[in-house]
């Protein structure tokens, strides 16, 4: 009883490890005819089955790159290439499968104030803007002082007025401080990687 258990089990196999093999040999002639859509979906036919090959995903991923479908292809590329780590072949097509995905960037239209800052910070250096910030902040603090101490209301009101503009000043400059300071810390990133 027990013989005739292993080979029932056995016969199942062999019966199952032929069909596949049809179907593999029926995609493959697919693929050979051109017929890229329908020899994807035999592969796919016996993928469903739990079978896996290195030859079966690399004949799936050249169907997708056939029909310039670059991402199922590289997916597919790399499972052959994880079954079959050697394989020269599935590494030249994975290598040009990945030099297709390469995507040209158009440069992006600088908007006109993004423009003015830029202009704006270019025109010192960061030392200089350093410098005026601390400018802008004394002025501050001497028109604050100025008001705090007048007991008018006319000079109370002018020195508020020119401590909520030079406040202003301040801000804006620091703005401009930090974004020459950021473009000059790229600048130099940039080269340190070049060399």
């Amino acid at each position: 009883m027990k013989n005739k258990i292993i080979i029932y089990f056995w016969l199942i196999g062999i019966l199952g490890f032929s069909q596949s093999n049809l179907q593999f040999e029926k995609a493959n002639s697919l693929y050979n005819k051109g017929k890229y859509e329908a020899a994807i979906t035999a592969y796919e036919n016996i993928l469903e089955n739990n079978l896996h090959s290195s030859a079966l995903y690399f004949n799936l991923a050249n169907c997708y790159y056939k029909l310039n479908k670059t991402a199922p292809s590289i997916y597919y590329y790399e499972k052959a290439l994880k079954l079959a780590p050697n394989d020269k072949e599935i590494q030249n097509n994975l290598s040009f499968a990945q030099q297709m995905t390469v995507d040209e960037f158009d440069a992006i239209p600088e908007l006109s104030t993004s423009k003015f800052f830029n202009k704006s910070a270019n025109m010192f250096s960061v030392n200089i803007w350093a410098v005026i910030c601390i400018l802008f902040m004394c002025l501050f603090v001497g028109f604050f002082i100025a008001y705090y101490l007048s007991k008018n209301t006319k000079p109370k009101r002018f020195f508020f007025v020119m401590g909520v503009i030079s406040i202003l000043a301040l801000v804006s400059s620091f703005i401009l401080l930090n974004k020459k300071k950021i473009t000059c810390f790229r600048h130099l990133s940039w080269n340190a990687n070049d060399v």
